[in-house]
């Protein structure tokens, strides 16, 4: 799966760039899991609590432009989440149908191999 989009948004945000290099390569590594997926989130987070409490601006948590900043935030990782499982999936399904593929090859050799040494005795 194209984790791109995911390390472009990493990019793109105003998270500290360790904080950024060390969930690309996470990214990287492990991909696009759940576990990566909440700790970008925690990540984004940590980084809006703390530029509001630098502001010195008070939240309200109820507030709709926030709740709807929040939905959209979520969504987009959602979102992001899906593209990375369906193309694993066809990933997946494409390599067991190489491996199927190679097996029957392989099958085919082995027949033409013990007809080969039939023939010769």
């Amino acid at each position: 799966m194209d984790i791109t989009p995911a390390i472009q948004f990493l990019n793109e945000s105003s998270l500290p760039d360790e904080v950024k290099q060390a969930l690309i390569a996470r990214l990287e590594k492990e991909g696009l899991t759940p576990e990566v997926e909440q700790a970008i989130t925690d990540a984004l987070s940590a980084d809006m609590d703390k530029a509001i409490a630098e502001s010195g601006v008070k939240i309200d948590p109820n507030d709709p432009a926030l709740l709807a900043a929040q939905d959209k935030l979520l969504g987009d990782v959602a979102v992001a989440t899906k593209k990375y499982v369906g193309g694993m999936n066809t990933l997946t399904k494409k390599a067991h149908e190489l491996d199927r593929k190679i097996s029957a090859d392989v099958d085919v050799v082995r027949a033409q191999t013990v007809l080969a040494k039939i023939k010769k005795t």
